[in-house]
């Protein structure tokens, strides 16, 4: 509340300390938001000039690092249902993703790891006392960095352990084709395919239709693992839509099968668009009726 001209400037190394510890539980809380509010705070500091730079680091560090760490956990999840699905190639692709985040990740604790240290440095934590606040408060952060590393070592163990289970199984094949590729919404499309492990047919499974990647209509291999049926196009009006087909392993083909999944077929998809418009006759005033 002073007058910030007149106003001594204050700086207390064991506060900036506690900082990076308090924004770095939120790291581990998986809250990048909090992250982002509190060290935006940071350049309103009272903070040495010799510690600007160092400062700015741990905050981009920090916040990019709580971004990555949700992105890793909900990519992980979504890896496992892949997995759980024996959706291989699908996995495979969402695993190179995720692997590229922790090595980002670990890159961003690296370098919050060395802002710490040259902030230790600085304010000289290694000839303070043992049992003194400053050299807790340097203790704290070394803690949640260690924590932080922790984790993004489990969620490593976690994406090898997928992917291994995921190398087991027997990989299989499927196709689509429709016709025709242009339709009207509400229209009906016919598909068909074949779905096979080895080049042999795989008879008498369950293939699924997905439409935007969300399941739509359900066919049934027959003995040439040959399936068809008919597609009505939603009527979501928008002027294409991704048709894939989808096989994973149910029942007696858990754990023998992986899933397949078929490449896009893009569907053009045609509407009228009506235009509406509204005229009035004569001037409106408050509280009277008007025709429209």
């Amino acid at each position: 509340h002073e007058d910030p001209e007149t106003a001594k400037a204050v700086f207390s190394g064991v506060a900036l300390l506690r900082y990076y510890s308090d924004s770095l539980d939120f790291v581990l809380g998986k809250n990048p938001a909090e992250v982002e509010a509190r060290l935006e705070k940071m350049p309103f500091a009272s903070i040495p000039s010799s510690l600007e730079e160092t400062t700015d680091s741990f905050v981009a560090a920090s916040t990019n690092i709580s971004h990555l760490v949700v992105q890793i956990d909900e990519d992980l999840s979504k890896l496992r249902g892949l997995v759980g699905q024996f959706r291989r190639d699908e996995a495979l692709v969402l695993a190179g993703q995720i692997s590229d985040n922790l090595s980002r990740a670990n890159n961003e604790l690296n370098q919050i790891k060395q802002a710490t240290e040259t902030t230790a440095k600085e304010l000289k934590v290694s000839s303070a006392p043992a049992g003194s606040d400053l050299r807790r408060a340097y203790d704290g952060v070394v803690e949640r960095i260690n924590r932080i590393r922790e984790m993004l070592g489990l969620y490593k163990s976690l994406l090898s352990k997928l992917m291994l289970t995921a190398e087991q199984f027997k990989p299989t094949a499927i196709t689509l084709e429709i016709q025709p590729t242009v339709a009207f919404v509400g229209d009906d499309v016919r598909f068909e395919g074949v779905l096979t492990v080895k080049g042999q047919p795989l008879a008498g499974r369950d293939v699924d239709i997905l439409v935007n990647g969300s399941q739509n209509i359900t066919a049934r291999t027959d003995a040439d693992g040959r399936y068809q049926g008919v597609l009505s196009v939603p009527y979501w009006y928008i002027s294409e839509l991704d048709l894939q087909a989808l096989y994973y392993p149910q029942d007696k083909d858990l754990g023998v099968y992986l899933a397949s999944l078929s490449p896009v077929i893009k569907l053009k998809v045609l509407f009228y668009e009506a235009k509406l418009e509204v005229t009035t006759e004569g001037n409106a005033y408050p509280g009277r009726e008007i025709t429209l």
